[in-house]
């Protein structure tokens, strides 16, 4: 009985080798990278508004429902705008409106203002108007303790 045991064994040890000389070749992807195309990326542009007047500052976030794929556009003088290379996924996704006062003030508005968008291949152009009625006001406190 010991000769096959032993038989066994050695079969398993010499396995080892030629399971693990595989791995290191394959390895995760065939070290080719990723063979999936990234996704087409679309321009954005639009106005953002807060009680009727542009925004100063903030980002426009546009999060793709089907791939995850996240696009943030900032806000500058009341327009929001992206480049190819940086625009959002095409499909339906949600948009985050952020305010401030300025690149490094305050929020205009506590959190984010949520809408349901569509982005076409073609690109993204819709304006935002925001009312304080829609958004809860920033009373300074901070959203998570230190």
């Amino acid at each position: 009985m010991q000769g096959i045991a032993g038989c066994f064994s050695w079969m398993r040890k010499s396995l080892v080798v030629p399971v693990l000389a595989v791995i290191v070749t394959v390895g995760c992807g065939g070290g080719g990278g990723s063979k999936v195309p990234p996704a087409t990326r679309v321009d954005a542009t639009g106005q953002v508004e807060f009680n009727g007047e542009p925004v100063p500052a903030g980002t426009v976030t546009f999060i793709n429902k089907a791939s995850g794929a996240i696009a943030v556009c900032p806000i500058s003088n009341g327009t929001y705008t992206s480049e190819r290379k940086k625009g959002p996924v095409p499909g339906p996704s949600s948009v985050t409106v952020v305010g401030k006062e300025s690149a490094e003030g305050a929020f205009l508005w506590k959190g984010g203002w949520p809408k349901q968008v569509e982005v076409d291949e073609s690109g993204f152009s819709e304006d935002f108007s925001i009312a304080s009625k829609d958004v809860k006001p920033d009373d300074g406190k901070q959203l998570i303790d230190d």
